[in-house]
């Protein structure tokens, strides 16, 4: 027994070293007196209560309701509202997003209730989609950073109120984990009064090692409340810089409108000097628009006199547009079977996506104006370039937007990417080499990416064509077989490339193709093939959509 009692330590040993831990060494085994059992067991530890309840389960919540709440409980009461369910695994995801701020709670709310079991559950979040959709554009790579800078400029003025608000928040939960802790090392400290008369009054090693483990207890929950007070702190601390840091931005802010204010005073006095300047200019240019009036009658008589010179001079080329349009009346067809023709290639200018305002179809050559007036009918924009008079006058007759001049000086004087298709249809065969790889290349330089080109010419691929149809037009100069024209479209760099063999509106009256069962077939027929082949075809082509 006496051994028992040297290997344990006394009562009076085990409450000094706990009065040494908590600070009451003043405190003495025999003023204490014995807890009774009521108490002791009545005793807990206090909790911090949450400063707000959880959202309720409604149809429809305003998008203030939800942004009250931070970190893990704003998750759980986001899905609860928007999913009416507790959050998984998944929802970790948004906690870590929103504490590493790669996520707003406007955006995270916005993802879960336009996902697909936000949509499904159909609850409204009144104010929520247009910021939502203002974060969005804001991490946009050009509009992002000048729209965040906006809405940042926007919100100073409210953001003081709510740093305000979240201080007051973090200060109140501080003030709750202190009375918590206080509240606690008194329970404490009741507790160890109560465990010194008891281990007093039952000094065995069970009753040591019993209070030892709930001593150690204590200390742990004790040690978890001083962290907690600690961290709030810290983030009470945090709040406080930022508050210091928005105050400088404001600053700053502040001199760069003051710059930019001086900047527009000065940009206006400039004003102010170019409108007296431009006064002065209007005044001169009357007396040079005066100048300039009888410069022109002076010019006018002159040109009178030289045309009465050269009267009796051979024609020139425009002279000859009244034949040309009569030969073209005789031989080309009826509009309405050129339409007929044409209709085909409005699938390609749908595919492109040209003919609106800013991308237009232009044809080149548009003689009498069939293609511009099919795509008129289809609400397309599209204009036309003619050098033969006569076409043009008939063209405008209809209302057609017609250019005067030559194909290639009018694409020249076009910028870059402002086009959305160019159209050539029978003039390819009229050009010199030369001149058709200029055609070619500026096409390219004035389509925008992706634009599209047609070229539509005879197809000497069929005997009649390449015999004596092509000639029938004096002004033709070479025939194009279609495999040719197709490389150098592509050699110079279009791309998707293809050849349409044109049938559409173009009987051929040829023998048919004998039965294969019948002796010499093959070879009847092979002497047929080249009566087959379609009278037209046409190049059909986009430029690269990285050009």
């Amino acid at each position: 027994m006496s051994l028992v009692n040297e290997n344990l330590i006394t009562a009076e040993e085990v409450m000094r070293r706990i009065r040494s831990r908590l600070g009451m060494e003043q405190v003495s085994v025999s003023s204490v007196t014995a807890a009774s059992p009521q108490s002791a067991s009545a005793a807990f530890l206090p909790r911090v209560l949450r400063l707000r309840a959880s959202i309720g389960v409604k149809q429809a919540y305003v998008v203030g309701e939800l942004l009250i709440y931070d970190d893990v409980d704003f998750i759980s009461n986001a899905y609860q509202a928007l999913f009416r369910r507790a959050p998984d695994e998944a929802a970790m995801g948004f906690v870590n997003a929103l504490r590493q701020g790669s996520l707003t709670k406007v955006e995270v709310l916005g993802q879960l209730r336009f996902s697909q079991e936000g949509m499904r559950h159909g609850v409204h979040v009144d104010g929520l989609l247009f910021p939502y959709k203002l974060r969005t554009w804001r991490r946009k790579h050009y509009v992002g950073p000048v729209l965040g800078w906006l809405i940042s400029l926007g919100q100073l003025g409210r953001l003081f109120d709510r740093q305000a608000s979240h201080m007051a928040m973090a200060s109140a939960e501080i003030q709750g984990c202190r009375d918590a802790a206080n509240t606690l090392a008194e329970q404490v400290e009741e507790r160890l009064l109560s465990i010194e008369a008891a281990i007093s009054q039952l000094p065995s090693s069970a009753t040591v090692h019993q209070l030892r483990s709930e001593l150690d207890l204590h200390f742990e929950r004790i040690s978890l409340l001083e962290a907690l007070v600690e961290k709030h702190q810290e983030r009470l601390n945090d709040a406080s810089d930022k508050g210091d840091q928005l105050r400088s931005e404001l600053g700053s802010q502040s001199e760069r409108i003051a710059q930019l204010e001086a900047d527009a005073e000065k940009h206006q006095e400039r004003l102010n000097d170019a409108s007296d300047k431009g006064d002065q200019l209007r005044s001169e240019l009357g007396l040079h628009s005066d100048r300039i009036s009888q410069l022109e009658a002076d010019v006018e008589e002159s040109s009178a006199q030289l045309n009465g010179l050269l009267s009796n001079r051979n024609y020139d080329d425009r002279g000859l547009d009244p034949l040309y349009a009569a030969f073209e009346d005789q031989f080309r067809g009826s509009r309405d079977l050129i339409r007929q023709r044409i209709a085909p290639y409005l699938d390609f200018v749908e595919s492109v996506g040209a003919g609106k305002p800013t991308t237009p179809i232009f044809d080149l050559g548009c003689g009498r104006g069939e293609w511009l007036q099919l795509l008129r009918d289809r609400g397309y924009t599209a204009r036309g370039v003619e050098l033969n008079r006569v076409f043009i006058d008939a063209c405008r007759g209809r209302g057609l937007e017609v250019i005067d001049g030559d194909a290639i000086a009018t694409l020249r004087t076009l910028q870059d990417n402002s086009v959305g298709v160019v159209s050539l249809m029978h003039l390819a065969e009229h050009l010199s080499f030369i001149d058709l790889i200029a055609l070619i290349d500026e096409a390219l330089r004035v389509l925008i990416p992706g634009g599209g080109l047609i070229i539509e010419t005879p197809n000497p691929e069929n005997a009649l064509v390449s015999r004596w149809a092509f000639y029938m037009d004096p002004t033709h100069r070479n025939p194009l077989p279609p495999d040719m024209l197709r490389w150098m479209v592509e050699a110079r760099g279009f791309m998707f490339v293809e050849i349409a063999r044109l049938f559409e509106g173009r009987p051929v009256d040829v023998a048919d193709y004998l039965q294969d069962d019948i002796p010499g077939a093959l070879v009847v027929n092979e002497l047929l093939a080249p009566s087959h082949a379609s009278l037209d075809y046409a190049i059909l082509a986009r430029k690269p959509a990285a050009a």
